[in-house]
């Protein structure tokens, strides 16, 4: 229930910042030296996504042989929950450092 809670109040707050972000306030668009550093960071962070994501099924994958593997081995199978728990968890921070670089983009812009 608490992490719940928390992601809750987290997209809340960043819902709530957003209203005062410059362009909300009534400030000049970046320049073109601006875009071009947004640019370059939203195409890093889109490779590094891709990559992260790419790397976290082969990973589901290796924990999938793992588990058809295991034959009853309590350890193999201990493993294999693990190794797609951290998968699971890459690819949620990995959209979350997505949304970060989006929503500071929003806020700066």
């Amino acid at each position: 229930m608490k992490p719940k809670l928390l992601s809750i109040l987290i997209l809340a707050s960043l819902a709530f910042l957003l209203n005062f972000s410059p362009v909300a306030n009534g400030a000049e668009p970046p320049g073109p030296a601006t875009l071009k550093l947004f640019n370059i960071i939203n195409t890093l962070t889109n490779f590094l996504l891709g990559l992260l994501l790419a790397l976290s099924v082969i990973f589901i994958i290796y924990a999938a042989y793992l588990y058809l593997t295991a034959a009853g081995e309590k350890e193999q199978y201990k493993t294999a929950k693990q190794v797609i728990l951290y998968a699971v968890i890459a690819i949620i921070v990995g959209l979350l450092s997505k949304a970060i670089v989006y929503i500071t983009t929003a806020l700066i812009s």
